[in-house]
């Protein structure tokens, strides 16, 4: 009996590996899940630089353009307000995600801020507001965007997606002048070759 009893401990512990690596594996999915795949509420950060594939489209496309607009010039630690627009086929929706090379982004109309990124809320819109808070230490900075156009069927089949971005100028404000704020402009992106 003493041996059958170390026989049943030793499964029993090999069984509780066994559970305790499974149910590891589980979270690790859905974590991944989460993290790893754009959803109808909102992007994954990090896609402004990389890209919205392979979920909608291979390849950044040309038939997608994504401007970034609103001021280039600002001073140091004022908040601005920006926009991303989409437009292309497929006209059914879109999605963004928007990164800053300094500075603090803030959400707006129908975006979030995810990470220190700025995501849509809803697949729905095709133009999202959101604001930048200028850094304290003047230089060129950039508001990168990924931008998506999709159908709305569920699949990545037939979406498609591009980047823009927006060169921003941030300068020291002269003693008793008023913020400068100008230079409002917007910036295509294009896909890559």
């Amino acid at each position: 009996k003493r041996h059958s009893l170390r026989a049943w401990r030793r499964r029993g512990k090999g069984v509780a590996i066994g559970l305790g690596v499974l149910a590891t594996g589980l979270l690790a999915l859905v974590l991944s899940n989460g993290q790893g795949y754009s959803m109808s509420n909102g992007m994954v950060p990090g896609r402004a630089k990389t890209g919205c594939a392979p979920c909608h489209g291979a390849a950044a496309s040309t038939a997608v353009k994504v401007v970034v607009s609103g001021p280039t010039i600002v001073t140091v630690g004022h908040t601005l307000q920006y926009t991303v627009a989409v437009s292309g086929s497929p006209e059914a929706g879109g999605g963004l995600d928007v990164s800053a090379t300094g500075g603090k982004l803030s959400s707006g109309e129908n975006t979030q801020l995810v990470n220190g990124e700025i995501t849509h809320k809803d697949k729905d819109s095709r133009t999202w507001m959101f604001s930048w808070i200028a850094p304290l230490t003047p230089g060129g900075y950039m508001l990168n965007a990924a931008g998506n156009a999709v159908n709305k069927d569920g699949s990545a089949a037939g979406d498609a997606w591009n980047f823009g971005s927006l060169a921003v100028s941030v300068v020291e404000a002269a003693p008793g002048a008023a913020a400068p704020v100008s230079g409002t402009t917007g910036a295509t992106g294009s896909a890559s070759a």
